[in-house]
């Protein structure tokens, strides 16, 4: 949709050029007369000449045809005429400004997509969790069961464990829903009929070293600066085009006329041509002022957007970089967090299996171990978003 904006960008740049080549015209005209306007010289001046005087015999002179044919040709071109070299002028920044605003929307399409990529990938990473939870939680209430068959188990450990076991499934299921979800939004912003299958990248993009850095290429590559860039000239543009209205215009016009049918009495002509040469002078209208003023306005208010715009860039840029450095040290929090978790769930399972702990000591370490998987995949996720908002901001 915001490809056809550019080419009717292109259109106007053409109409603005049109205005500047000449204008050609043709026109045939028939005109049907009751009757035919005749004189007859020899008859008509009889009556006015001295006794004795006769003129020579002559043919009657037709002043008017019955039926009359015309054609018309005029070519009309303006000499002089500012505001249509402003109009185009103004037509080009359009058609750059519509170029830009092509460049942004597929900058917003690729943040989608890769977003929704990255949460695809997390979605699976998430599957993965749950599928080794539901393998656990099912090798623990076949152990139950063993123990309660063997004599060595109770009964609450086993309806314990199924209830986990179920817990596990409900969780597994939740997640391949999310996981397809995700890939149905994917398959959208990538027109695909089927779901794509992300795969995991080698490796992620590196962070930027510093704030500093960015803020140094930071508005360059940005096409909504580089937008406001364009309104400010645009604006300009307009206040120049209204000053162009107080200009005068030169306007030539070139018309060729001719008789098709046959060319009535007294010397007339098949064929007539007439130069036309017009020069307009605005000398006086109010309502120019005016929009002078608005036009200088519109200025002011289109830099006043610019410098807001890079001011803001400024703290985005320091705010995502903090939130990304964040990201880090959350994830090997996170990762931290597992190794724990693990640890005490390998202590729960070895204290159950020597008497030593409960049953549901090893549920409340298993769900602990699960809890920081997920918490690891998710600080993953945002850390990915994090560089990927930052990147988008410079």
């Amino acid at each position: 949709s915001i490809r056809e904006e550019l080419v009717q960008a292109d259109a106007m740049l053409g109409q603005a050029w049109g205005a500047l080549l000449p204008r050609v015209s043709g026109q045939i005209m028939y005109t049907l007369n009751d009757q035919a306007t005749v004189i007859d010289f020899g008859s008509s001046f009889a009556d006015f000449l001295p006794p004795g005087t006769t003129l020579p015999p002559s043919e009657p002179t037709v002043l008017r045809q019955q039926h009359i044919v015309q054609g018309q040709l005029t070519i009309q071109a303006p000499l002089f005429n500012m505001p249509i070299l402003s109009a185009i002028d103004t037509a080009r920044l359009g058609r750059s400004m519509a170029g830009l605003a092509e460049e942004e929307v597929a900058r917003q399409l690729l943040l989608g997509v890769a977003t929704a990529y990255y949460g695809a990938l997390s979605a699976r990473e998430l599957i993965n969790v749950q599928a080794d939870a539901f393998e656990k939680a099912q090798k623990r209430l076949q152990a139950a069961q063993a123990r309660l068959d063997a004599g060595a188990g109770v009964r609450i450990d086993v309806a314990r464990a199924e209830l986990e076991l179920e817990s596990a499934r409900m969780a597994h299921q939740a997640a391949v829903l999310g996981f397809d979800n995700v890939r149905q939004a994917l398959a959208g912003l990538l027109v695909m009929d089927e779901l794509p299958m992300p795969v995991e990248p080698e490796f992620d993009q590196l962070p930027p070293e510093s704030a500093e850095a960015l803020l140094e290429e930071a508005g360059d590559g940005r096409t909504d600066i580089e937008l406001k860039r364009l309104q400010i000239d645009m604006a300009e543009q307009n206040l120049w085009s209204t000053w162009t209205e107080f200009f005068p215009s030169l306007g030539m016009a070139w018309s060729l006329q001719s008789e098709l049918t046959e060319p009535s009495g007294f010397g007339g002509r098949r064929n007539a041509w007439a130069l036309v040469f017009v020069l307009s002078i605005p000398i006086y209208d109010q309502s120019r002022y005016g929009e002078l003023d608005q036009r200088r306005s519109e200025i002011r208010q289109a830099e006043i957007d610019l410098e807001t715009a890079l001011l803001g860039l400024d703290t985005e840029i320091r705010s995502a970089y903090r939130v990304l450095e964040s990201s880090k040290t959350t994830i090997e929090t996170a990762e931290r967090q597992v190794v724990l978790a693990e640890e005490a769930l390998r202590l729960a399972e070895a204290g159950f299996l020597a008497g030593a702990a409960t049953s549901l000591d090893v549920d409340d370490a298993q769900q602990r171990v699960n809890a920081a998987r997920i918490n690891v995949a998710v600080q993953r996720y945002q850390s990915r978003m994090a560089l990927l908002k930052l990147l988008f901001l410079v």
